[in-house]
């Protein structure tokens, strides 16, 4: 278990990293498209098409990351007036359970997604239409491990994620 959880926390660490990439690299692109587009007179061609794909993928980095943080939306109207013990055994457990089989969900239509997708190019790369997606059934994959350490009460060990990209700080949403 302890290898699984080292496994999954490097990956975690390299999707963080590569979400800040990614983002650098969205912000880059569209800023020189706009400078060429309005200042030089010429579009790139193949801008939009990058930033989007990318765009897609920080979505779904994005998404299995806050689900490890347990950053997730939540109505708390409902469950404020409920005691702790409740929330901690019944609503998180409830949350948890709901949160695998979304993950399954994107694991299973996210895979095939990736499948149809090579079938067809993308117009301006001429990149295979799976790119755009291959990263939906990777953040399934993730948020079903998180869910499912989250479900059994499981100590995910992520310290060192905690250091990288919150400063130091451990906390258990």
């Amino acid at each position: 278990m302890k290898i699984i959880k080292k496994l999954f926390n490097g990956i975690h660490i390299f999707m963080g990293y590569f979400g800040v990439v990614q983002l650098l690299a969205m912000t880059i692109i569209v800023s020189v498209q706009v400078f060429c587009r309005f200042l030089l007179g010429f579009s790139i061609s193949w801008a939009e098409e990058v930033s989007l794909i990318l765009m897609i993928w920080f979505s779904m980095i994005s998404m299995a990351i806050g689900v490890k943080k347990r950053l997730h939306i939540a109505i708390e109207l409902f469950t404020m007036k409920l005691s702790e013990k409740v929330m901690k055994n019944v609503i998180n457990k409830i949350t948890d359970v709901c949160t695998i089989v979304f993950s399954m969900v994107l694991i299973y239509y996210g895979w095939l997604l990736v499948e149809n997708g090579l079938m067809s190019t993308l117009p301006a790369t001429g990149f295979r239409s799976s790119m755009e997606y291959i990263f939906t059934p990777i953040a399934g994959i993730l948020i079903a491990y998180d869910s499912i350490m989250d479900l059994f009460g499981i100590d995910k060990e992520d310290e060192s994620f905690e250091r990288i990209f919150t400063g130091g700080e451990h906390t258990n949403a």
